[in-house]
């Protein structure tokens, strides 16, 4: 049976708008010396400067510092001259990229999460912060500041799966054990949810008739998936189909604790 997705999934997303340059203003001008060039180039936060032109082939960048060529693992004048849509690919989440554009075409400040692609086409997930930069009241580029999020949206994301499997598996591990298996199986089911979200699907098998999937839409298409089996014990088995281009994105040892938790639900002896 397969279950959609729900909102408690941790999910890329879109935060609606926040000024984090220089106060309602920001009329900070398009020069990058006027907040510091030298500064800029050694902070440790990733920084990128764009004209305003949002259509194709635009934006073009014309500044990034040391920690943007860090996560994107290229060279200042590979960025420079080319537009930050470089970065999208496949796994980009376009409803957050349109939602994003909406705002920038609207002058304002936003801020968003999506998974983005370096340089050598590996998946990350980066989290970043728009503001418009003004001279005289008119939009001459737009200033944004990047954080690669990956390790800590896998942690979030682990954490929300160990919590769905322990909360809906103390329903099943109260049934005797010959009926615990669907039950037991729905809530891995649920509990990977957080694991495969914009990444592709999972299906749990316990036994002979027990099955339960979870899918992201369009998320596969396309595409030949990559798919890997993790066995629960000798009962059943984790089935993950992937995007090719998720790599790391996968978190085959979360996948591989949850199995493990499924099957230790299942052994539990007879309530008593």
């Amino acid at each position: 049976m397969a279950v959609p997705f729900d909102d408690e999934v941790p999910r890329d997303s879109f935060v609606e708008p926040v000024n984090l340059v220089a106060g309602e203003s920001s009329e900070i001008g398009v020069g990058v010396e006027r907040i510091g060039l030298a500064a800029l180039q050694r902070s440790r936060q990733a920084m990128c400067v764009t004209d305003a032109q949002i259509n194709r082939p635009g934006p073009t960048i014309s500044f990034v510092n040391s920690a943007y060529t860090e996560i994107f693992r290229c060279d200042a004048n590979q960025a420079i001259g080319r537009s930050p849509r470089m970065g999208q690919g496949p796994l980009t989440n376009r409803r957050v990229l349109d939602r994003l554009r909406s705002h920038i075409e609207a002058g304002k400040s936003v801020q968003a999460q999506a998974i983005n692609y370096r340089f050598d086409r590996t998946a990350f997930r980066l989290r970043w912060s728009i503001d418009p930069m003004t001279r005289d009241g008119v939009v001459v580029g737009f200033f944004a500041l990047m954080h690669d999020v990956t390790t800590e949206d896998r942690m979030r994301r682990r954490l929300a799966a160990l919590d769905t499997l322990m909360n809906r598996g103390k329903v099943a591990s109260r049934l005797d054990r010959a009926e615990r298996l669907g039950p037991v199986a729905q809530a891995l089911a649920s509990a990977l949810r957080p694991l495969v979200a914009e990444i592709g699907s999972a299906t749990v098998r316990l036994g002979d008739a027990h099955e339960a999937t979870q899918i992201d839409a369009d998320v596969l298409e396309d595409c030949v998936p990559d798919v890997v089996e993790t066995a629960i014990g000798s009962i059943g088995s984790i089935r993950v189909s992937t995007h090719p281009d998720a790599g790391a994105l996968v978190d085959h040892l979360a996948i591989g604790e949850l199995g493990e938790h499924a099957r230790w639900l299942l052994e539990l002896g007879e309530p008593g």
